[in-house]
């Protein structure tokens, strides 16, 4: 029996785990031609996630704040949006979900923080919570599992 992973984002993994997991987001993410959305202040954060996203076969695109990303993601109609709840903005992350709600329902959101009390605030603003540092096979088995809620929502429409 294998053990713990603790490899962390950015990291190559290996093992038949990892490759089964990566084909699979490869495959879905083909099919789907999604787009990841990464909001961090944080560059390394930024460039891991979009190292192993695009590496699985997601199209990204990174803001430092959300400013940057909150008239983009209506336009551009990302899967997903991987936010970090300490990013500094001038916009808050509660208007920025508002905003993301109200123009784009099926895109999913998901607040990240190494903080476990921001937990709360994820839950009052009904989004997923990522407590940092997040395991690469847990982000990836994430990331697919938005596409294929986003992809059912869209075709109920």
């Amino acid at each position: 029996m294998a053990g713990p992973r603790t490899a962390t984002i950015g990291q190559k993994t290996s093992g038949k785990k990892n490759q089964a997991t990566a084909l699979r987001v490869i495959q879905t993410a083909k099919v789907m031609e999604q787009l990841a959305f990464i909001i961090d202040d944080h560059q390394d954060t930024r460039l891991a996630l979009c190292e192993l996203l695009e590496a699985n076969g997601f199209a990204c695109k990174e803001y430092e704040s959300f400013d940057e990303a909150i008239d983009v993601i209506p336009r551009d109609h990302p899967c997903f949006v991987l936010v970090d709840f300490h990013t500094r903005s001038s916009v808050s992350i509660e208007s920025l979900v508002a905003n993301v709600k109200r123009e784009n329902p099926e895109v999913w959101i998901a607040i990240m923080s190494g903080d476990p009390r921001a937990r709360v605030a994820a839950d009052k603003m009904g989004t997923l919570f990522l407590l940092k540092p997040i395991e690469p096979d847990q982000m990836l088995e994430i990331c697919e599992r938005f596409c294929r809620h986003r992809a059912q929502s869209l075709q109920g429409n």
